[in-house]
């Protein structure tokens, strides 16, 4: 996947999810729209703190970029 595409696609559902919490708003109240708010902002952080341990692993064990894209590919 092209950073563009993936760049959009992150976009794309972090935008949808703000229109859901938009939707919790109005249907459940301002609490329960915090609360999805806050659990979205937090996964969203330790999605982004992944990252940074693949990178760390990948540097550790010394592995190339050629393999780190075919162990993407496979899963």
């Amino acid at each position: 996947m092209s950073v563009r595409k993936a760049i959009f696609w992150s976009i794309f559902w972090i935008v949808l999810s703000l229109l859901m919490n938009v939707g919790i708003y109005f249907s459940f109240g301002e609490q329960k729209a915090l609360e999805f708010f806050t659990g979205y902002v937090i996964e969203k952080s330790l999605s982004v703190d992944n990252l940074f341990v693949f990178l760390l692993i990948f540097t550790y064990f010394k592995i190339q970029p050629l393999q780190q894209r075919r162990v993407e590919r496979c899963s």
